[in-house]
């Protein structure tokens, strides 16, 4: 006896719980016994279990094909910029609990007409979340996007110089004449009508045209081509000063990159193909004052773009670094040697090794808060596209120091969608409703990512080239004119007319299927009113669930959503074990038959309509008085069950209140929502997926208590 005590971990010369008249075997009878009962009793109700399970799968489900649909439509509940914000997260927790006590307290008043007519009226509005886009689906499918039709291919030899507008740009041709080789700038800008010209005819005799020309800009375009510069009136394209002043000459051999004039004399400054900042003499033929902006700057081969920006800071882009920094105003001097001092950077951006920058853009947010139109300039953005095949974004405050912070919600890096080198970016707004979109050609052909979510609108694999430029079509109030550079048999600009044919959607906007939406809500409504059976029940609630895990999914990111399930679930246990105010909750809802839960018969002839008003209640105290009966209440169950009666069905369900399916369901599509964007469509579906197994796998744990 000893010995069998001591298999089931029982020392007899350790038990003194025998004084105490405590009988070990008959508890360790009354464990097994126990066993035997929970997997007996999850046996007989399977039905119900696997139909409950079944419901959570089928709404959740619901919910990933609603999910296009809201997302494309921006339809969050706080809006965009509210994906993110703590405090809304907190706003629904209060207000559950609100909601919570004012139905408790209305059903203590006896004003449940008040409660049954006010929950049937927000069931309508949430029932209409999924009948209007499963409407849209059915009656107004989308067809797949039509590719892009490219027309004005020309063969023109301008080389472009940089963009300076929206649709402005400056060019240089390289003419040939008997006695002189030469280059002729001119600013471009392109409309619907063509290829207009706001100036031309700048030409410049040189016979050094070695790579690309450059340019700066501030109140006069500077010019140079490496050794030479002069500076052209914006306005009128002349010459402000005849005579070209050498820059081979002011700073002893290196060769200019980027021109510009600025401080109180209007002094003419260069930076040179070794990074460095020269400041021209006003008078005489040399410089006063340099300074080296960065050693890692690569100005011979690897030079992108430069820029003064806010009147006193210099932005160069190269294919190595980005250096932003305040153009130098002093320089030390020791003796008569001039010391070359280091520019101190507001911010730089620095390639890894065998990664280098290959386009780049500068204009609005894509986020921006105010429209291009009313934008004042004192914030912009950079765009950056890589050998690698990422896009970064920076956003530039320029109303103090000039702080820059990395645009990260871009999510743009790493994504799947863009492959390949990125041969060209563009800042641009296609459909001129006031807010960039991003435009990006890579090795697959172009793409367009739009609104605050930068969603993949655009898809075109037949589309190569260096430079986009986005035209508004006048003649149309449904299209734009998208222009491209570089294109493959085309050396100058390709045209083409796009407009929502072409863009990926997953559905089409419709009348009718607004109005056939609301009047299935509407008929769904009248059967729960005339008969609200459990299967009438359960429809409404999965398509209710279906449309609120939608909305809310995709108003919050995943991690906010998680910090809502852990502090609603602690609520939850709260209210069911302790105060008990929700099952009270519970039975009011299923006396006045509205279906905010979820109802699984255990056999046919189970009718929700039967159900009293104290059901909870009294199934928790039901369980309450069963675990009181102690070891000797299993002893006598499992004796009992050993007893075979005959089968008899049983008019009993399971419930589920439909927050249960609604937080995880929201999990599922905050994920492909929110983490698409970073790791591509296909491996947020995957994580969704495991979000919703895993909601199956706790629920099973939990049937076991």
């Amino acid at each position: 006896m000893g010995e069998a005590i001591k298999s089931a971990g029982y020392d007899p010369l350790l038990m003194g719980e025998n004084a105490q008249g405590v009988d070990h075997l008959a508890k360790a009878n009354a464990e097994l016994a126990a066993d035997d009962n929970l997997w007996k009793a999850m046996k007989e109700q399977a039905r119900s279990m696997l139909g409950m399970a079944g419901m959570f799968v089928i709404t959740i489900m619901l919910a990933v094909i609603l999910q296009p649909f809201y997302d494309f439509a921006g339809m969050q509940a706080f809006g965009e910029a509210g994906a993110t914000q703590v405090r809304f997260i907190m706003l629904e927790l209060v207000a559950i609990l609100l909601f919570t006590v004012l139905i408790i307290a209305l059903a203590r008043w006896k004003k449940e007409w008040i409660i049954k007519y006010g929950i049937l009226f927000i069931i309508f509005i949430a029932l209409s979340y999924s009948t209007v886009p499963l409407a849209h689906y059915i009656i107004a499918p989308t067809e797949d996007p039509t590719s892009l039709q490219w027309a004005a291919e020309d063969t023109g030899e301008e080389r472009i110089v940089d963009f300076i507008g929206p649709n402005e740009y400056i060019t240089s041709t390289q003419v040939e004449n008997e006695n002189n080789t030469g280059l002729i700038f001119t600013i471009s800008k392109h409309t619907d009508t063509g290829n207009n010209s706001d100036w031309t005819g700048v030409y410049h005799e040189s016979s050094f045209l070695s790579g690309q020309v450059y340019m700066g800009i501030d109140d006069t375009f500077g010019f140079t081509e490496g050794e030479s510069f002069w500076f052209v009136n914006p306005e009128t394209g002349e010459k402000i000063s005849d005579d070209n002043r050498s820059c081979s000459s002011m700073m002893q051999g290196p060769e200019c990159r980027m021109m510009f004039t600025f401080g109180q004399y209007n002094q003419v400054h260069t930076v040179n193909v070794d990074g460095n900042i020269h400041r021209f003499h006003p008078t005489l033929n040399s410089s006063d004052g340099q300074w080296q902006l960065s050693p890692l700057l690569d100005m011979r081969d690897g030079y992108i773009s430069a820029r003064v920006v806010d009147e006193n800071k210099l932005l160069i882009v190269t294919t190595s670094q980005v250096v932003f920094a305040e153009i130098p105003t002093e320089t030390a001097q020791l003796g008569n040697d001039r010391v070359m001092n280091e520019v101190e950077h507001i911010w730089n951006f620095t390639m890894e090794e065998g990664t280098s920058v290959t386009a780049s853009d500068w204009g609005f947010s894509p986020r921006s808060s105010v429209t291009n139109e009313n934008n004042t300039g004192d914030e912009m953005f950079l765009l950056l596209g890589t050998s690698e095949g990422d896009v970064f974004g920076f956003e530039f405050n320029l109303t103090g120091s000039g702080d820059v912070t990395a645009a990260d919600w871009m999510k743009l890096d790493g994504n799947d969608a863009i492959e390949g080198e990125v041969d060209a970016v563009r800042l641009a707004d296609y459909n001129f409703g006031g807010i960039n979109d991003v435009f990006v050609i890579d090795d697959n052909g172009l793409k367009m990512f739009s609104g605050y979510s930068l969603l993949l609108r655009l898809e075109d694999s037949s589309t190569t080239g260096s430079h986009i430029m986005i035209v508004d079509d006048a003649s149309s109030d449904t299209t734009t004119l998208i222009e491209v550079k570089g294109r493959e048999g085309a050396d100058g600009w390709s045209q083409a007319t796009f407009g929502e044919a072409n863009l990926v959607q997953p559905f089409s906007t419709d009348d009718t299927a607004w109005l056939v939406g609301i009047l299935v809500s509407v008929l769904l409504m009248i059967m729960l009113w005339k008969h609200p059976e459990w299967y009438v029940v359960n429809t409404v609630g999965i398509l209710v669930g279906g449309g609120v895990i939608t909305m809310l999914g995709i108003s919050f990111v995943p991690w906010l959503i998680i910090i809502f399930m852990v502090l609603a679930a602690a609520y939850d246990a709260w209210a069911v074990y302790r105060s008990k105010h929700m099952l009270e909750l519970a039975d009011t809802m299923i006396g006045l038959n509205l279906p905010i839960l979820l109802v699984a018969p255990q056999d046919s002839d189970y009718s929700f309509l039967d159900e009293d008003d104290d059901r909870m209640r009294s199934a928790a105290e039901t369980d309450v008085s069963e675990a009181a009966a102690g070891a000797e209440g299993f002893k006598a169950k499992s004796a009992a069950s050993k007893v075979k009666k005959p089968a008899k069905k049983s008019k009993e369900a399971m419930f589920m209140g439909l927050g249960d399916v609604i937080f995880p369901g929201m999990l599922v599509i905050s994920a492909m929502t929110y983490l698409a964007p970073i790791g591509g469509a296909n491996a947020a579906l995957g994580v969704g997926m495991g979000t919703m197994i895993g909601g199956l796998v706790g629920y099973f744990v939990l049937m076991t208590y």
